[in-house]
């Protein structure tokens, strides 16, 4: 099995020729083959869709792979390739996008979690960057996050629109907190690096994601979905930029972001959410600080927990009573925060 479509297969002088075509553009890096007694499994879709299997595996994390284009397909724009499939290599990273033949690390298909199906998620991750790191290519290694970042949160919509509201509620909070207050606080796009393994870090994977929610709910959904859309016709067969991705949302929206790529993409630290818990009144208010106003009006939320309970609340509410006596604990959710409770 290789990157591209299989044109033909022979045998000559004892050797085994197999010759596959790649019918759009997408970096040399994402080339790749894999050569065993595979198993072949099919599914039908809009375009081929295959699974790759080593004998007497599981594919039924994959399922729902032909959803999960279609989904990615009504957000992002027409596949940009004729067909995608999943290769099950006995690997250390969990996964990787090569281009129309995303390898997933061979151990993941039998690994559990509680409700969440892990290979899944990683052929999900690989599925979007097929159009974002494939096809879309980030001109820079500095521009890394527009792939992993991208391919980090339309993870996420997908399982909201596949799974409901609170499926997204739950991998935007899982987003938020599955990155170290270090990663957190670096810059996003640097402007130079030393070695490129300083940047393949969480940063561009969980704090590139969060800047793309925070990009959404700042323009809108529907403004920003056509955004993507647009890149993606745009840049098909041209490297993107930070600054190029910048121009692109500000002529779809008409609005200035060069305040929120300032403070969230070219700028260490984080803003701060502020909480202050009144116990005579049972009250949680929380204010934001340092965010130089990016995130006035922005409708994210926060979860609330006080014991055994927890509440989704909109961030611009900046109080709430919750039943019970205990101190309550408050977090963002799908924002990269700071968050201190005063006493």
């Amino acid at each position: 099995v290789a990157s591209g479509a299989a044109v033909s297969d022979s045998v000559a002088s004892g050797r085994r020729y197999a010759r596959f075509v790649l019918d759009g553009d997408s970096p040399p890096y994402t080339f790749a083959f894999a050569v065993a007694d595979f198993d072949i499994t099919d599914q039908d879709a809009a375009v081929p869709v295959r699974h790759a299997l080593l004998a007497g595996e599981p594919a039924g994390g994959l399922s729902r792979t032909p959803e999960a284009l279609a989904v990615l397909t009504d957000l992002l724009g027409p596949y940009p390739y004729a067909g995608y499939m999943t290769v099950q290599v006995p690997m250390v990273y969990a996964g990787m996008e090569n281009v129309t033949a995303s390898f997933l690390r061979a151990d993941l298909y039998r690994t559990e979690a509680t409700g969440r199906t892990i290979v899944e998620e990683v052929n999900l991750h690989e599925l979007v960057h097929q159009w974002w790191g494939n096809a879309i290519v980030p001109s820079d290694w500095r521009d890394l996050w527009l792939a992993e970042g991208a391919a980090t949160y339309f993870t996420n919509e997908a399982y909201r629109l596949m799974d409901g509201e609170d499926a997204g509620r739950r991998y935007l909070t899982l987003m938020s907190r599955s990155i170290s207050a270090e990663d957190a606080a670096r810059v996003l796009a640097p402007s130079a690096y030393d070695d490129p393994a300083d940047v393949l870090t969480p940063t561009v994977y969980q704090k590139g994601g969060a800047v793309f929610h925070l990009l959404r709910l700042t323009l809108g959904e529907d403004v920003f979905y056509e955004a993507i859309r647009q890149l993606g016709r745009d840049f098909a067969d041209r490297p993107l930029a930070t600054d190029g991705f910048r121009a692109a949302l500000e002529e779809a929206s008409g609005r200035d972001l060069g305040p929120l790529f300032d403070r969230w993409v070219r700028s260490e630290g984080l803003p701060t959410l502020r909480a202050r818990w009144d116990e005579p009144t049972r009250t949680l208010s929380w204010s934001i600080e340092g965010d130089d106003g990016t995130l006035d009006g922005v409708p994210f939320e926060v979860l609330i927990r006080q014991g055994d309970e927890s509440w989704f609340v909109p961030a611009t509410d900046g109080v709430f009573s919750p039943a019970g006596d205990r101190r309550p604990t408050i977090e963002p959710v799908g924002i990269l925060l700071t968050v201190e409770q005063e006493r």
